[in-house]
């Protein structure tokens, strides 16, 4: 009789994750920096072989951000993180996840925050993603933190 690894789960997928470590920014800073980009395994594949090549296309499960010191939110001058998803060098039009630090909206450091991603995010080889921060009035300065994503091959469910 042959066991299912129990490495895989009750729904049978392999999630990977990939961390992106940001600097702090003083207030009324901005910045995009990549995540990840998932790779084309048709790309450099032997002649002929191109076709054998499994799909590469993920869907992402999770997003946390982690703060290494406490963001309290303001009403006028904040900063919004994007997850952004870009493909063939331009950003698609909806953000993967959002969250504006504004007046009552806080983090506390080393306690990951979860951002649910936008249903049906599908991630095609040679895409990239992207952790944006975008001051709004003055801004308010943002500690280092880490974006993390967790994501499966398409088809696997929450």
């Amino acid at each position: 009789m042959s066991l299912i690894a129990r490495v895989l789960g009750a729904k049978r997928d392999l999630p990977q994750l990939q961390s992106l470590l940001v600097p702090s920014t003083a207030a009324g800073g901005s910045y995009e920096h990549a995540i990840m980009a998932l790779p084309d395994l048709t790309v450099g594949a032997a002649a002929g072989t191109a076709g054998f090549m499994p799909v590469n296309r993920l869907t992402i499960r999770h997003i946390h951000l982690i703060f290494e010191a406490a963001v309290n939110g303001a009403a006028t001058n904040y900063f919004t993180i994007n997850i952004r998803q870009w493909r063939n060098g331009a950003a698609l039009g909806a953000n993967l996840a959002s969250i504006a630090f504004s007046s009552g909206i806080n983090a506390s450091a080393f306690v990951p925050i979860h951002l649910t991603p936008a249903a049906g995010n599908v991630i095609e080889p040679d895409d990239v993603i992207t952790v944006q921060l975008v001051s709004s009035g003055t801004g308010l300065a943002a500690p280092a933190m880490t974006a993390q994503i967790e994501w499966v091959s398409e088809g696997f469910s929450q």
